[in-house]
């Protein structure tokens, strides 16, 4: 597997709560994944992809940064982290952030 999602070409830059989701849902990433990941918690995940007001500059910094790496070492980063973080949560997800709201 190169890619996260090889069915997509492209990552968007991370800005804003739409951006954020679209990066979440082209990672393939669950609620629970993406907070492993960026070391926050679920309801933090939550607050970022469905409340009102900014997207924290820090978390955009971060995803931003995850993209910034070549396909082939994000996905071994990203499946050592997971590994470590939440075993039991095999990567890709099968059920990760849709790019709608529900």
């Amino acid at each position: 597997m190169v890619a996260a999602n090889s069915k997509k070409s492209r990552i968007a830059t991370v800005k804003d709560k739409p951006t954020f989701r679209a990066w979440c849902n082209y990672m393939m990433l669950s609620h629970e994944q993406v907070s492993a990941l960026l070391g926050g918690s679920t309801s933090m995940v939550y607050k970022n992809i469905k409340g009102k007001g900014p997207l924290r500059p820090l978390l955009c910094l971060a995803c931003n940064l995850i993209s910034e790496k070549p396909a082939e070492e994000r996905v071994t980063w990203i499946k050592e982290r997971l590994a470590q973080e939440i075993p039991d949560k095999p990567w890709p997800s099968e059920a990760p952030i849709t790019l709608e709201e529900k």
